[in-house]
């Protein structure tokens, strides 16, 4: 899994999740286009263990993070049948 993020000032504005790389690198190049406009110069995002960073000149980071999916929540522990809160 892959997730893209915004941050700014140490704060994150907006994640997204994707399975697939290719659907990250394109979500990622959108948000790029929206904050400094269509350019020749997008990023070049690489699938890898590493961290893929664009920085626009107002100081917001686009990233894409390489992450493991969720793991599967036994039907036993569900909140919904014992009224347990699972955060």
């Amino acid at each position: 899994m892959h997730l893209v993020l915004m941050i700014q000032h140490d704060r994150v504005l907006h994640v997204k999740a994707f399975r697939n790389f290719d659907l990250a690198t394109f979500y990622a190049d959108t948000l790029v286009m929206d904050q400094v406009g269509v350019t020749n110069e997008m990023p070049d995002w690489e699938d890898g263990d590493y961290r893929n960073v664009f920085t626009a000149n107002n100081g917001i980071s686009i990233m894409i993070e390489p992450c493991e999916p969720p793991e599967q929540i036994d039907p036993r522990f569900q909140a919904h049948n014992y009224g347990v809160n699972i955060g």
